[in-house]
């Protein structure tokens, strides 16, 4: 058998733990950024047929310090490298946090259409005769319960209007 010295390589195995020698699933390890994977529950991540050579390897996961070594990949070899990395305490910016609801609450603002008697004598003579109807035709929102994002929007087809006047629904 030939094999071509372009895809002649090696093998690498990489057994990541922590300190107390527990294997640690989904180190990042890869080889300066060409090559690279994830540990599986065991701890264990193979590279396969990389070109011989030597590379740096990096092994990262959050709460353990980054590592990095030297390995050689030999070819036709598998060349197997245990890894123990230190944890590494994660410090966190303090942060407040403030009810949604309360956020909500200040940025709402009340709209409110007010007509003049010159705008009220340009609508059409069915909405002269009944308000409510005419409530539709203007776009806006109204919030009902800010708990539970409940709303009204107008300006919509009618299939999607409902006017209610002192709790009774008029259309």
């Amino acid at each position: 058998m030939l094999v071509s010295p372009a895809l002649a390589g090696g093998n690498l195995l990489f057994y990541i733990t922590d300190e107390a020698n527990n294997p640690l699933e989904f180190a990042a390890v890869s080889l300066e950024g060409r090559y690279g994977g994830y540990t599986n529950a065991d701890g264990v991540f193979l590279f396969s047929n990389i070109p011989k050579g030597e590379y740096e390897a990096k092994i990262t996961i959050i709460g353990y310090r980054d590592t990095s070594i030297t390995v050689e990949v030999l070819e036709g070899k598998t060349g197997r490298y245990s890894v123990a990395l230190s944890s590494e305490v994660l410090k966190a910016e303090v942060a407040e946090k403030t009810p949604e609801w309360e956020l909500f609450r200040q940025e709402v603002t009340i709209g409110q259409n007010r007509f003049s008697e010159d705008e009220f004598a340009s609508l059409p003579a069915v909405e002269k005769v009944d308000p409510p109807r005419s409530v539709i035709r203007f776009p806006g929102a109204t919030v009902r319960n800010d708990l539970f994002c409940q709303m009204n929007i107008r300006g919509l087809g009618a299939e999607y209007q409902k006017v209610v006047v002192g709790g009774a629904s008029v259309y």
